[in-house]
């Protein structure tokens, strides 16, 4: 069976189902209004799967959905039966859980392809929102719930789940986005802003999420030929345990960052000072110590309109740059890299840990540089100086 298909089988379902997911990009640029979709691609090509993130897989992504097969076509085949038994009974186990993120996750399962569930089914919303109510109180678990069906959830029920997670965990930065991207003023956003207290960290709940599937996931072991393949692969083997739940997890996604960097930009904050000190908090949290790429350059953005030493901040941008560009280089060499940072994005004890620190961690054991040459310039700059 050839290993980097079986693997991108059992992707093709997830790529599908979150089609949002874009391709590598060459961005680096903070999350503004004209960057954000180009810093989301940045942002992907580091951190979902190792075999979607090489353009060979991605070829053989859509090879598997739109027909043509090479010579393991038999084998794609089978392990294509395997994976749709193998999702079939993980939703049933976890539908059947007393746990009611394990219920949401399987109400995510339902828009793998192939199933008939709707986010305009009545019944389907209805469901989700029961399993909200009952985690009423997890300010965790609403967040959760925001990662994984906010595309199967109505505008309203989005904003019900926003205003109860700010009102559990003001530093909660899934609850910030959600209630900015629909504020109704600018003097709505000011109160939104003003309320927040960002004392050092603003999580979004993403690395406790990928540690929830790999729990709730780990009773259901995958079927003997997918598990086999994978062992195959010296690269993929030490990851085999956590293959499905770093597929689901990489299908989550976050809200727009476009109204925060909109909201704290220097235009705004000159029509409204009382935004200023809470801009500048909410972005030295991002910067030093947000889970993602998208959490880091969206407070530099801010800092580079608000922060006293701007010159610094851009410093730590370059810094960040460059882990990312080399990183890049580093998971070319193959899966095992990006599947590495996957982990420790899943280990509680890197927590502390911002995700281009992350890659400083793979780099060095990989003996490349954590810190840019003095003449190295950044594809941003290159962009910037182009006539």
């Amino acid at each position: 069976m050839h290993t980097k298909r079986v693997w991108t089988v059992l992707l093709a379902g997830v790529a599908a189902a979150a089609p949002w997911l874009p391709a590598a990009g060459d961005a680096v640029e903070a999350p503004t209004a004209a960057e954000e979709a180009r810093l989301r691609e940045e942002y992907r090509a580091y951190a979902e799967l190792p075999a979607v993130q090489e353009s060979e897989c991605r070829i053989a992504v859509l090879e598997v959905a739109n027909g043509p097969r090479d010579a393991g076509g038999a084998a794609v085949e089978a392990a294509e039966h395997a994976m749709a038994g193998y999702y079939d009974a993980l939703q049933a186990r976890l539908a059947a859980s007393e746990d009611p993120v394990e219920r949401m996750m399987a109400l995510r399962l339902r828009d793998m392809p192939g199933r008939t569930s709707s986010s305009d089914d009545p019944a389907r919303s209805t469901a989700i929102a029961a399993e909200v109510d009952v985690a009423w109180t997890d300010p965790v678990a609403l967040t959760h719930a925001l990662l994984m069906l906010m595309a199967s959830m109505d505008d309203t029920l989005q904003e019900r789940i926003g205003a109860r997670i700010r009102e559990l965990d003001p530093e909660n930065l899934v609850g910030l986005l959600a209630g900015l991207e629909r504020a109704a003023s600018p003097a709505a956003e000011t109160a939104l802003l003003q309320a927040v207290r960002a004392g050092g960290r603003m999580p979004v709940h993403s690395r406790s999420l990928l540690r929830h599937y790999v729990r709730a996931l780990a009773a259901e072991p995958l079927p003997p030929e997918m598990r086999a393949a994978l062992e195959t692969d010296p690269n993929l083997a030490p990851f085999a345990d956590i293959v499905t739940p770093i597929a689901l997890w990489a299908a989550h996604m976050l809200p727009s960052y476009q109204a925060l960097t909109r909201a704290c930009s220097k235009h705004a904050v000159a029509q409204d000072l009382a935004r200023a000190a809470p801009c500048e908090a909410i972005g030295e949290a991002l910067a030093t110590s947000g889970e993602t790429l998208i959490d880091e350059f969206a407070g530099m953005r801010i800092l580079l309109d608000l922060a006293a030493d701007p010159d610094a901040v851009r410093a730590r941008r370059r810094l960040a740059e460059w882990r990312m560009e080399q990183f890049q280089t580093l998971s070319a060499t193959g899966p095992r890299r990006t599947a590495a940072l996957t982990a420790l994005q899943g280990d509680s004890a890197y927590d502390d840990r911002t995700e281009s620190e992350l890659m400083a961690i793979l780099l060095e054991q990989a003996g490349m540089a954590v810190t840019p040459p003095a003449d190295w310039v950044s594809p941003r700059e290159q962009r910037e100086m182009a006539p």
